[in-house]
């Protein structure tokens, strides 16, 4: 049969065989492929036999080729795409396109392909001699990993009021829970959608990963409700998570005062004390202490929180006779005649008079915050107001000072030993990724393996813990102006001493400007 003849050339099938018979002068293989183009179903198999025909060294009809399917179908290795190639003209399809897209279904169902057929494509514009994807499986969707809540603890942050003072009467250093309330919970992951291959074959999903609660089982329970798992308080106390285990601490809330009703406080645990703390009483905590009355507190012995912070929400007048420490910051809003000695930082709203203040930074209201008289030490930065007054008392206020290529350094080789210890938890979170999600087969001998491993990923995320709080604290440090700071954002009066470093400065006239040290030089900034 022919399917193509002109004044050279007659193009025939036979069978499935193509024939080419050239007569009257040569064709270039430009001309031949056109011819080609007109039919796409024409597959050539003989080259040699071609260009001898084209040539005109041999005028006989010959076998060139063979006759290809209409349809090329070509399947994903993962049997989820299925690619169609269609071997008509643009002019053979459009012609009667209705019954090539029968064609195409009843050639997709003779493959067994049944699902996915793409026939939005099918109703819209058919290419001609260009593979393009006819059909998809479903793919399947993976479950969704285990999810973590816990309960969110109050942010440690002083925010400046209306009147440019601090405002501690909003930092929250206890969030308190009664018995049997939420602290956290697990939403469990999820299997995901069975997916379908063209075939019909069903394609099982990857599972989401399963997460454990982290949480002190002596103070906190597991309980399941609603098909996820939800940690309570066993007892009322105080929330504590340091970013792996949340638990509740003991919390003693006194809803008045500290006086002859309840003598002194010695509590492990978390202390609220609702109004303030008589003269000469004393109070001391593992954990954090806030005292809430507006009234502050006067000449008290102590208070001392041995691992926590302090926050005393209405000021200390000391008379020379308290004394206040913490591990951590202290929170005050104003401090008269006091000792106050911080592992953290110190923050004063309004102003320190006649006191002894030590911390790491020494921060004070910029806008508002007074230091007169008395002695203030800091490690690294002072931020207040003014220092001294009109009546020139006499104020000294140190800054130790630090040497910031060695503390560059240390940063450095701490946050190579940081990514080290993370790369190290990571390899051992994956092994435990695998134990768990074959936990159900495990014999007793694996078991304790990975019990093993899971107290070595605790052990080093606590390292971590530590290591990413000496790294905040060293980035902090800076972030200081040169070696050690002094900001006065106001001004400094005569009869003030400023020591920084070791280096002096005595103020004998009123000046506006801020101070630090750098090149073992004491340099001013405004």
């Amino acid at each position: 049969m022919e399917i193509y003849r002109d004044s050279k050339l007659i193009l025939e099938i036979n069978d499935k065989d193509v024939n080419l018979q050239v007569f009257n002068e040569k064709i270039s293989m430009p001309e031949f492929n056109n011819v080609c183009k007109l039919n796409p179903r024409v597959k050539i198999t003989d080259f040699i036999a071609l260009k001898k025909l084209l040539n005109l060294d041999s005028t006989e009809k010959t076998k060139i080729g063979e006759l290809k399917e209409i349809y090329e179908l070509d399947i994903s290795k993962d049997e989820m795409v299925a690619y169609l190639k269609i071997y008509l003209t643009n002019s053979e399809i459009d012609r009667d396109v209705d019954k090539v897209k029968t064609d195409i279904i009843s050639f997709l169902n003779s493959k067994n392909i049944l699902e996915g057929i793409n026939h939005e494509l099918l109703n819209s514009d058919i290419p001609s001699c260009k593979k393009f994807v006819v059909a998809t499986g479903k793919a399947p969707i993976s479950g969704e990993n285990a999810k973590l809540v816990y309960y969110k603890l109050s942010e440690r942050k002083v925010k400046e009021g209306t009147d440019g003072n601090m405002d501690f009467y909003d930092v929250k250093l206890i969030d308190n829970v009664e018995k049997d309330d939420w602290i956290g919970e697990k939403i469990p992951p999820t299997l995901g959608i069975n997916g379908k291959t063209l075939f019909g074959k069903i394609v099982e999903p990857k599972p989401g990963k399963d997460a454990q609660l982290k949480y002190e089982k002596k103070s906190v329970y597991e309980n399941p409700e609603n098909g996820n798992y939800v940690l309570r308080a066993k007892f009322a106390g105080a929330v504590k998570f340091d970013g792996k285990k949340i638990g509740v601490d003991n919390h003693l809330v006194i809803h008045g005062d500290v006086d002859y009703s309840t003598g002194n406080v010695d509590f492990d645990g978390y202390v609220t004390i609702k109004g303030t703390v008589a003269d000469l009483f004393s109070v001391e905590a593992t954990k954090d202490i806030t005292i809430e009355g507006k009234m502050g507190i006067g000449a008290v012995k102590f208070i001392k929180s041995r691992d926590g912070s302090v926050s005393i929400s209405g000021g200390v007048n000391g008379k020379n006779t308290t004394k206040i420490s913490a591990k951590r910051d202290v929170y005050l809003k104003y401090v008269n005649e006091t000792s106050v000695v911080a592992g953290g930082d110190i923050h004063i709203s309004q102003y320190s008079m006649d006191s002894y203040l030590e911390g790491k930074k020494i921060i004070l209201s910029p806008k508002n915050g007074r230091i007169i008289g008395g002695q203030v030490k800091a490690d690294h930065k002072i931020i207040t107001g003014s220092i001294g007054n009109k009546f020139e008392k006499k104020t000294v206020v140190n800054v130790k000072g630090f040497e910031r290529v060695m503390i560059k350094h240390e940063l450095d080789s701490i946050e190579i030993i940081l990514k080290e210890t993370i790369g190290k938890a990571n390899k051992l979170k994956r092994q435990l990724e695998i134990f768990e999600s074959n936990k159900s087969r495990l014999e007793e001998k694996a078991l304790n393996t990975f019990r093993a491993l899971i107290i070595n990923y605790d052990n080093i995320m606590d390292e971590i813990a530590r290591t990413n709080i000496k790294l905040d604290h060293l980035e902090d440090m800076l972030k200081t102006r040169g070696d050690g700071e002094i900001k006065i954002v106001n001004g400094v009066y005569p009869k003030t001493v400023l020591e920084i470093k070791n280096l002096q400065r005595k103020v004998n006239d009123l000046m506006s400007c801020s101070f630090y040290v750098k090149d073992n030089e004491l340099h001013l900034y405004d």
